[in-house]
């Protein structure tokens, strides 16, 4: 098993699809009119799935609601000719003649599942074992999101601490960062690419030059030639970069490709592994057009600024031996006057960096969007 396989399988079945099922069962097998499923999770937080939509807001955060009786019993509660909305604000009136609240103890929260009718209903020992078993299911899939939402979280966590440390170190390679990421992300979007790949394209982008806070400033900010021993270890920050990342970044094996292979040519004169042609992954091929663009067109300490349309000019030059040849027509093909807005900062499509969350689970929005191009040639 790969090392993002746990992580997929935590989103195989959504809450919301799990419960569309749960409402079709019961309303076919039990004439159920209304349900509604609450996860009250180990921060006190309630999330609520409803069918029909007749709550504005969880009736678990009303005291004297059968549902929250429920979970303080730890048993179901049984309720007849009731008025709902005399307990719980609901947008429309709402009349039961039976209520069932059957509540579930999990290891990261608690549920309880609600299902009533209009008309009178006696519940069969059938009926009871359907509502529980749905009541375990609706349990296992909200604990599965809990589980999840809690390992994304942490790595957030570690990948917004590299972010703060690259930026600590030096706030213009986070600049350099923020336009790469952008770059990319045009890039990607005129070679067809899936959205589904967006956010793990954006973390390889954002992170590319993290190994650079292993390199002395001494040799960074250097205004002048770089000596041969000088190059050799600058040479080697995607490898150090690759091998930071290397436990953050497991279920993320396209962003370690990138940040590892940014600097190689398409001719194989780069480094570190002098990979050629096709055997640069596919993000990284255009990850290091992305890179050296922004290098060009912004001053470094060893050289001035190019006008975008100079730069153009160079990407167009050095296609087919530095960049990819299929890389290069479709950036040719973006707009100089975008070009233009993401050198001077007025276009962004960095949020990875802005988002408290930087949205872990993008990646995994990919098992239903394959890319348009083929990522893995």
């Amino acid at each position: 098993m790969g090392a993002s396989e746990p992580i997929s399988q935590l989103r195989t079945l959504s809450p919301e699809r799990v419960f569309a099922g749960m409402v079709e069962l019961l309303r076919g097998r039990m004439g159920a009119d209304v349900v509604w499923m609450q996860y009250e999770g180990r921060d006190g937080r309630v999330r609520l799935l409803q069918s029909p939509d007749v709550f504005d807001s969880p009736p678990l955060e009303w005291p004297r609601s059968a549902c929250r009786a429920a979970l303080r019993l730890e048993s179901a509660v049984f309720e007849k000719h009731i008025d709902v909305a005399k307990v719980v604000p609901t947008r429309t009136p709402l009349f039961l003649s039976l209520l069932v609240c059957n509540p579930l103890a999990l290891n990261v929260g608690r549920i309880v599942l609600s299902v009533g009718w209009h008309q009178e209903r006696v519940l069969t020992p059938q009926d009871r074992e359907l509502i529980d078993m749905c009541t375990r299911l609706g349990g296992a899939v909200m604990e599965n999101a809990a589980y999840y939402g809690e390992l994304s979280s942490l790595y957030a966590g570690m990948i917004r601490g590299f972010v703060s440390a690259l930026e600590m170190r030096d706030f213009e390679t986070v600049a350099h960062s923020r336009r790469v990421v952008t770059y990319t992300l045009l890039l990607a979007e005129r070679m067809g690419v899936a959205e589904g790949f967006f956010h793990e394209f954006s973390l390889g982008a954002a992170l590319h030059d993290v190994g650079k806070i292993a390199i002395s400033d001494s040799i960074l900010r250097k205004p002048g030639k770089l000596t041969k021993t000088e190059y050799a270890l600058v040479q080697q920050h995607p490898v150090i970069g690759c091998d930071m990342l290397r436990g953050t970044l497991a279920p993320y094996p396209i962003a370690l490709e990138m940040v590892r292979h940014h600097h190689e040519r398409y001719d194989g004169a780069g480094y570190p592994d002098r990979l050629a042609g096709s055997d640069i992954p596919f993000a990284a091929r255009l990850l290091a057009l992305a890179d050296a663009f922004d290098v060009m067109t912004n001053d470094r300490p060893y050289s001035r600024a190019r006008s975008v349309e100079e730069a153009r000019r160079e990407v167009a030059a050095h296609r087919g031996t530095q960049f990819c040849p299929q890389c290069v027509d479709a950036f040719m093909s973006i707009e100089p006057s975008a070009l233009e807005a993401v050198r001077r900062g007025e276009l962004d499509r960095s949020l990875i960096f802005d988002d408290p969350d930087l949205q872990p689970g993008g990646l995994l929005k990919r098992q239903d969007s394959l890319p348009a191009v083929d990522i893995t040639e």
